[in-house]
C-alpha cells in the first residue's frame, strides 16, 4: 500500500498547524451496479447515476494535486464497468495507488483489465456453507478463486470479514485459510446503517461476539494475518454500543459517491446533505464537508485511521506494519 510514513507525516503537520486538510485517502464508489444480493447490503437498490469516465478523470486529476496517496475503488461491484481498466491506469498514471474491492466473482474473467492495482480488497465470510448463504450460490468458489488468481498476479489481497451470527464460529476456518492462501484478514461486526439490507437479521449475540473479540485479540499477537490493531478490537469490545471516538474522516478522507457528492464516510450516506465534486470541485466539497456528530463507529477502516490519527501508539506500530508489507 503505497502512502509513504512522510507523506501522513506532512498531512498531520498541516492539520495541526495550519488546519490545512488532505484527503490522503479517498474511498470510491464507482457503481451501484452489482451481481449480488448480499443479505447485509442492498447497494444494488439505489438509483443514482454512475459519473463518466471523462468526469471520473477530472476528479483523479483535482485529487492528485492535493495530495491523494490512495484510492479505493469499490461498489457494488466494480468490474461491472467496462472502462475500470482505463480508471485504473490513469490513477496509476497520477502516482495515486490503488485499492480494488470486488466480490470476487468476476476477478479471473477480467484480472488482465485489473493487473495494474495494488491491492484487492475482497470480503470473506467463512466456509461455503456461510459464505454462500450471506451471498450467492457459489460466491466461495469464486472468491476463492480471485484470491488465487491475484496472488498469481502479484497483487497483495486484503479480505474483510463481517462477523454475523452464521460465522461467530467459523474464525479458526477463515484464519486458516488466510495461512494457507497467503492474504490479510480485518474484521468488523455486521452494521445497521444506510444501504446494509437485512442486517439486523443478522445480529449476533453479545455474549458470543466478545469471545469472538477476545479470541482474536489473543491471536493478533502471534498472527499477522490479522491486520486490525489490537487497539481496534478492543474498541469493538464495546459492541453493539457506540463509543465515543475522535472522528478524522472529514480531514484525511473524503468519501466520493457515485454522482460525485462527498462525504466523510459511507456511514453517513444519504443522511446529511452533501456538496458534489462534479459542480464545485472536490477541493471545496471537502473543505466544506457538513459536521455530522457521529457517536461512534465499527467500521474497521474508520477506526483504525481515527485511533492512528489520535496518536495511538499500538495502532502506529501496526499499520506502519501493514505499509511496510
Amino acid at each position: 500500500m503505497n502512502i509513504s510514513k512522510l507523506a501522513v507525516i506532512r498531512a498531520i503537520v498541516r492539520y495541526y498547524l495550519f488546519r490545512k486538510k488532505t484527503p490522503l485517502v479517498v474511498p470510491w464508489l464507482l457503481t451501484n451496479k452489482c451481481n449480488f444480493k448480499c443479505q447485509y447490503c442492498d447497494v444494488y437498490d439505489r438509483k443514482k447515476r454512475d459519473m463518466t469516465t471523462k468526469e471520473i478523470f477530472r476528479v483523479i486529476d483535482e485529487l492528485s494535486e492535493l495530495g491523494t496517496k490512495r484510492i479505493g475503488y469499490f461498489g457494488g461491484e466494480v468490474l461491472l464497468r467496462e472502462d475500470i481498466k482505463e480508471i485504473i491506469d490513469y490513477t496509476k498514471k497520477k502516482g495515486i495507488s490503488v485499492g480494488l474491492g470486488s466480490n470476487g466473482f468476476l476477478v479471473k474473467k477480467k484480472i488482465d483489465k485489473i493487473k495494474n492495482i495494488d491491492v484487492l480488497h475482497l470480503s470473506f465470510d467463512g466456509p461455503a456453507e456461510v459464505h454462500d448463504k450471506h451471498r450467492v450460490k457459489g460466491s466461495y468458489d469464486k472468491v476463492i478463486e480471485a484470491i488465487k488468481t491475484a496472488k498469481e498476479n502479484n497483487i497483495e489481497v486484503w479480505c474483510l470479514t463481517v462477523l454475523t451470527k452464521n460465522n461467530l464460529d467459523k474464525i479458526d476456518f477463515i484464519l486458516d485459510k488466510s495461512k494457507e492462501l497467503d492474504f490479510n484478514i480485518f474484521f468488523h461486526p455486521v452494521m445497521v446503517r444506510s444501504c446494509s439490507g437485512d442486517s439486523k437479521d443478522l445480529l449476533p449475540k453479545k455474549e458470543d461476539f466478545m469471545k469472538v473479540i477476545d479470541n482474536l485479540i489473543k491471536e493478533k499477537k502471534r498472527n499477522k494475518r490479522i491486520s486490525n490493531s489490537i487497539s481496534g478490537l478492543k474498541y469493538m469490545e464495546s459492541w453493539p454500543n457506540l463509543k465515543p471516538m475522535k472522528c478524522y474522516a472529514s480531514i484525511f478522507r473524503g468519501w466520493i459517491d457515485t454522482n460525485g457528492d462527498i462525504y466523510p464516510c459511507g456511514n453517513i450516506l444519504e443522511k446529511i446533505k452533501p456538496l458534489n465534486c462534479l459542480d464545485i470541485g472536490f477541493k471545496k466539497a471537502f473543505e466544506n464537508i457538513h459536521d455530522f456528530k457521529c457517536e461512534g463507529c465499527f467500521e474497521y477502516a474508520n477506526i483504525e485511521l481515527n485511533l492512528l490519527f489520535s496518536f495511538d501508539k499500538e495502532t502506529i506500530l501496526n499499520t506502519l506494519k501493514l505499509l511496510r508489507n
